[in-house]
C-alpha cells in the first residue's frame, strides 16, 4: 500500500532552503507521523471470548491447522505471541526527489490480519488495518506537515 499526501507551502520552502535541506528539515515531522501511526498498527485488540469460533472456512484451511497442531507450531488453546505487533518497523529515506516514509512488517501472516484487501473473516472488526489506521491519523499527519512547513518558512 502506498499513501501519498501532497503539502502546502513546499514549494515555497524549497525556494527558501533549497529540494535536499528542504525535505531534510522534514525528517522530524516524517518521523513523529511514522510514530503516531505505529503505535496504533501494533496495538492488539481484546482477545476473542471463547466459543466464538465458527469452523474452518476451507477443507485446505482444516488440514493446515490439524498438520500445525501436529508438528507442535501452533497450540490448544492459542497463546498470543506478541509478535506481529512487535514485528513493525518504520524507515525514513531523504534525498534530493522528496521525503518518504514507510512503515512495515515482514511477518509472514500479517496481510491476513491487517490488510484491507485480504484481512481474514475471522480478523474483521477486531483488528484494525494498516489503512484504517492511516486514515484515522491522515489529518493530524496533514495537519504536522503544514505546522512544520509554517515555521519553517517563518
Amino acid at each position: 500500500m502506498e499513501i501519498q499526501i501532497e503539502l502546502q507551502g513546499l514549494d515555497l520552502l524549497i525556494a527558501k532552503l533549497g529540494r535536499l535541506a528542504a525535505f531534510r528539515s522534514l525528517q522530524p515531522a516524517m518521523r513523529d507521523s511514522l510514530n503516531r501511526v505505529w503505535g496504533d498498527v501494533a496495538k492488539y485488540p481484546k482477545s476473542p471470548p471463547e466459543g466464538v469460533f465458527k469452523g474452518f472456512v476451507s477443507a485446505k484451511q482444516r488440514r493446515w491447522f490439524f498438520a500445525a497442531l501436529r508438528e507442535g507450531r501452533i497450540e490448544v488453546p492459542y497463546k498470543r505471541t506478541g509478535t506481529l505487533g512487535r514485528s513493525w518497523t518504520m524507515k525514513v529515506d531523504t534525498n534530493i526527489d522528496g521525503i518518504e516514509g514507510w512503515i512495515g512488517t515482514n511477518t509472514i501472516y500479517a496481510p491476513w490480519v491487517q490488510d484491507r484487501n485480504r484481512q481474514a473473516a475471522i480478523h474483521q472488526g477486531r483488528w484494525q488495518t494498516a489503512q484504517d489506521v492511516f486514515e484515522k491519523q491522515r489529518a493530524w499527519i496533514v495537519q504536522r506537515f503544514n505546522r512544520a512547513i509554517a515555521q519553517l518558512l517563518r
